[in-house]
């Protein structure tokens, strides 16, 4: 993506770079790339990413979970002034402490006063300020149908120490196309409709939001065996009309 990205002229950046020049300065909306890499999981996949992209000269985000903090890797990013974000899940969080056990049960200012604590954790874990989030989307939040990211719905982000929600409706508004990496079974590993990457900068889309997740770019020989014989067995590529839904609101 990084180089393809380059070749066809577009200006590549970080969701944070997005929310400052665009939003903020008005920079004009022609050839912008945003790079997020939400890391769900540890896998190799992550540091190789960076590599790549360091090597190609582009920032992007890269969004970690409490469980999924590497320091040291971390620390490289953000010395190398990549956009270091927080994946947070609070909703889903106090829904497997049992503090919340469906959809009537949400009180905002709580789960608010929920997320500004694990915040300030992980700020403290990483050791340096956190500009951006964005929601996490984990199986509780299915189950009740509410995403994380109602916390940031009809708010300041900055009352809650946040300068952009990586859902913000002006970053959603302002792109021509988003898309979304899976699991390499399905759409041929591209969510929503199976818009691939390369044919959207092919296409010349005016701005596009790329979100990956290293895991679905690594797979180690076991991994590649399991999905071999999986096709050997008739069991191979899916399709999927999911769409994307910005958020799923209380």
């Amino acid at each position: 993506m990084s180089r393809s990205g380059k070749e066809g002229g577009y200006s590549c950046c970080s969701v944070y770079d997005f929310y400052e020049q665009y939003i903020l300065q008005n920079k004009p909306l022609d050839k912008v790339l945003i790079l997020r890499h939400d890391i769900d999981y540890i896998c190799p996949g992550t540091r190789r990413m960076y590599e790549i992209e360091k090597e190609y000269g582009v920032k992007a985000t890269y969004y970690f979970r409490d469980s999924t903090v590497d320091l040291d890797l971390i620390k490289e990013l953000h010395d190398d002034v990549f956009d270091v974000g927080y994946h947070y899940e609070t909703i889903a969080n106090m829904i497997v402490s049992g503090k919340i056990k469906q959809k009537s049960d949400i009180i905002i200012n709580k789960v608010r006063e929920e997320f500004l604590k694990e915040l300030k954790t992980f700020e403290c874990r990483v050791g340096f300020t956190i500009h951006t989030c964005a929601s996490h989307g984990a199986p509780e939040n299915e189950q009740i149908g509410v995403s994380n990211n109602v916390i940031f719905e009809d708010v300041d982000a900055k009352s809650l120490n946040i300068d952009i929600e990586a859902y913000d409706i002006r970053i959603i508004d302002s792109l021509t196309r988003y898309i979304c990496d899976g699991g390499i079974m399905v759409n041929y590993g591209f969510a929503y409709g199976g818009y691939n990457i390369l044919e959207s900068l092919s296409n010349n889309e005016p701005v596009i939001c790329f979100l990956s997740h290293p895991n679905h770019w690594y797979m180690s020989l076991c991994q590649r065996f399991r999905k071999l014989v999986r096709m050997l067995l008739g069991k191979g590529v899916y399709h999927s009309n999911s769409v994307f839904n910005r958020i799923g609101k209380l």
